[in-house]
């Protein structure tokens, strides 16, 4: 299953956070659960405001969201997670 995440503040590519379907009231408030997911193919073509909305996101998949030091052996998921996490897959 894709990692889930949401953004504290859209412009700010610091401030994501992951999702854990099994605990998503840790992030999104109490009361939150997840139910389940689903997946639809489709021939419609793939939608593409994801850059529009994040405005930082560059094309260099391998750049990070936020730069990780040299020697950190436990990073933050932040530091973990690459532009290229949010590509279109080509088929």
């Amino acid at each position: 299953m894709p990692v889930m995440v949401r953004f504290r503040e859209e412009t700010d590519p610091s401030s994501i956070e992951r999702i854990f379907p099994d605990k998503p009231e840790q992030v999104l408030g109490p009361g939150i659960k997840f139910v389940g997911a689903r997946i639809t193919i489709t021939d419609a073509p793939v939608t593409t405001g994801i850059r529009k909305r994040l405005t930082w996101l560059t094309e260099d998949t391998q750049k990070r969201l936020v730069a990780q030091p040299d020697g950190s052996a436990n990073p933050p998921f932040p530091r973990i997670i690459e532009h290229g996490h949010f590509r279109k897959i080509q088929k």
